[in-house]
């Protein structure tokens, strides 16, 4: 009996964790292909975060975006590119001030992990606590490729970040510092 409630938690517990990665490949997130079905990348991205990803409600963040291609038939490729940027709060709702759609470039040198492209922008974070989820998207521009009859831009990148952001101090430490005052003064009651 015990056996057959083991084997059936199992496999609930199988089903229950390949349905969740069926959901998240369908959904499109953490994958490195775009949704539109423009193809692998030909590059390859990375987001840092300055100060760092964990920051207070309200405070100014500094977002660099670095990309270079590689895939040696566009290896010479140096621009334009577009970037979309979007901020989703871990409920799917999108920070409306910090939706992008730009170009930039083309740039006048070949760009490698040592050295590539960049591009940085500074917004203000939400001022709810919580995880932000960033999405970046880069195409470049003037490399297409037929989807369906139709010219699609060739995907360099997509990646995605997590930014946290974390009440003050003062906001966590005056309650805590008030409940363990409390639990003292009742202890020293009891004896």
């Amino acid at each position: 009996m015990i056996r057959l409630i083991f084997i059936f938690g199992a496999s609930l517990l199988f089903l229950t964790l390949t349905s969740n990665i069926v959901n998240v490949s369908a959904s499109g997130h953490g994958s490195t292909h775009d949704s539109c079905g423009i193809g692998p990348p030909i590059g390859e991205m990375r987001i840092k975060f300055s100060p760092n990803n964990t920051v207070k409600p309200n405070q100014e963040v500094t977002i660099t975006i670095e990309w270079w291609v590689t895939n040696d038939d566009y290896k010479d490729y140096q621009g334009p590119f577009r970037l979309k940027i979007e901020l989703e709060k871990n409920d799917d709702s999108d920070v409306d001030e910090w939706e992008m759609d730009i170009n930039v470039g083309p740039f006048g040198y070949r760009a490698n992990e040592s050295n590539p492209y960049n591009y940085s922008f500074t917004k203000t974070t939400p001022n709810q606590v919580g995880n932000y989820t960033l999405e970046v998207q880069i195409t470049a521009t003037d490399l297409n490729t037929c989807v369906k009859h139709r010219p699609k831009n060739l995907l360099v990148g997509s990646d995605e970040a997590i930014l946290t952001t974390i009440p003050e101090f003062q906001t966590v430490a005056i309650p805590a510092a008030l409940a363990i005052g409390v639990l003292f003064a009742m202890r020293r009651m009891r004896s």
